[in-house]
């Protein structure tokens, strides 16, 4: 295999970069590897900015990948992605240094000061730990928990009068976009759902929405569906301020979970921030359970990679 690997060459690609992850749940289990739904969410929503040929590179062998990583410019992280039979040891450590050295590469080209880069480690990862920790990387702050629940049975919720439950349209971007920036703080520019929407992975029928009696959105959750390890994963699900501690939320779970299971799915997943109390109550309440703790570790940037400071801002 050559050290140098390759940027992805197009967004059609990530297909590959999916089954590769859905193999590696089914034959190592979730503990290391994102589920391949997020990986087209992490690209084309928190790094819909970015040119995806330039966030990720990938190594093969005879075998097919071996290896591929996701650089997170707007986190100061990345995702490292292994191959089961190649996890651990030397291998392992020098594709971590690798991704650390192309994620500041990609800062300094993009003019963005960063003191520390991140990374996701599963706590029953030891691979992962051992790689982390020889790197330079140390546990840092809150983690986050991994929760899953068989899709069997959703639980049994009801709406307000008026209120009402359907998926998304390609018609109706720029008020999905609204329900997201109002939701969770965040910024969409009109016209940025709309082409989200049109990007590789996205299906409308996979986003399930809460309409209020005015036919305003409510809330909303995008599901992701892998056929290979037979695993559902929300992400994210989100209620307006305006229509919370009504049972949004729960009905978003209970449609996501009745839709996988009527796919051919028999697990759902979602993940919150261990700080986050309300995701927490959402979905344990909704009979997920708590499977793997994910804790961010930490690195600091070295000196001799420091962005000046600039005094004119």
């Amino acid at each position: 295999m050559s050290r140098n690997g390759r940027w992805l060459r197009g967004p059609e690609e990530l297909g590959r970069l999916q089954e590769f992850n859905g193999r590696a749940i089914v034959e190592a289990g979730q503990a290391g590897y994102l589920h391949p739904g997020d990986i087209v969410h992490r690209m084309f929503n928190a790094h819909r900015h970015h040119d995806v040929s330039r966030l990720v590179h990938v190594w093969e062998d005879d075998a097919g990948v071996t290896a591929w990583v996701l650089l997170q410019p707007k986190h100061d992280a990345f995702d490292l992605q292994i191959r089961p039979d190649r996890r651990g040891g030397d291998f392992e450590l020098d594709l971590l240094l690798w991704a650390e050295a192309a994620l500041l590469d990609l800062m300094a080209e993009i003019g963005k000061s960063v003191m520390r880069v991140s990374i996701d480690v599963y706590t029953d990862d030891p691979d992962r730990i051992e790689a982390a920790a020889a790197g330079g990387w140390g546990h840092s702050h809150e983690p986050c928990y991994l929760t899953e629940r068989s899709t069997a049975n959703p639980p049994q919720t009801s709406l307000p009068d008026g209120y009402g439950i359907r998926t998304a349209r390609h018609d109706e971007a720029s008020e999905i976009g609204a329900l997201h920036a109002a939701t969770f703080g965040s910024t969409w520019n009109p016209g940025e759902y709309a082409a989200l929407m049109g990007t590789f992975g996205y299906r409308p029928e996979l986003e399930w929405l809460v309409v209020a009696p005015d036919g305003s959105l409510a809330g909303f959750t995008e599901t992701w569906h892998d056929p290979i390890s037979g695993r559902g994963l929300f992400e994210p699900v989100g209620t307006h301020p305006d229509h919370r501690r009504i049972g949004v939320g729960r009905a978003l779970m209970s449609a996501g979970l009745a839709h996988m299971r009527e796919a051919g799915l028999h697990t759902g997943t979602v993940c919150f921030e261990g700080d986050n109390a309300a995701s927490g109550a959402l979905y344990l309440g909704s009979g997920f359970e708590v499977t793997h703790e994910i804790a961010c570790y930490s690195k600091p940037v070295p000196i001799s990679r420091l962005l000046p400071v600039r005094l004119d801002r």
